[in-house]
């Protein structure tokens, strides 16, 4: 858990009372795996955020940078649980990021896997 603590200072100086909230944080996680047209990627976040929108780009590396090749949305199971796929890019090197933007009182995660694409 994190405390955040809050004051506001308006343009002539005067401050706000402080406010307090209590931020958690989340964990993703991910695994991916490829077939010889597919790349597959699922995971978890916890605590659980069933219902919730995760956010997972597959990269394909070119000339030493990682460029965006497609982002997919997929919703968190009862269980807090994701999976998507995306069709398999060229031979090279891919990497797959799931991020969980987080919430009013969680913030967010996220994780990443470098893999042969």
């Amino acid at each position: 858990d994190h405390i955040v603590k809050l004051r506001v200072a308006d343009s002539a100086g005067a401050l706000s009372g402080q406010i307090s909230r209590v931020v958690r944080g989340t964990a993703t996680t991910l695994n991916v795996s490829k077939t010889m047209t597919t790349a597959h990627a699922g995971g978890a976040v916890s605590p659980s955020h069933a219902g919730k929108t995760m956010n997972v780009t597959l990269f394909r590396e070119t000339s030493g940078v990682f460029h965006a090749l497609a982002t997919k949305h997929p919703v968190l199971s009862a269980s807090s649980t994701y999976a998507t796929r995306f069709a398999r890019p060229s031979p090279g090197t891919c990497k797959v990021m799931a991020a969980f933007p987080g919430d009013s009182d969680h913030l967010g995660s996220l994780a990443s896997r470098t893999f042969s694409c």
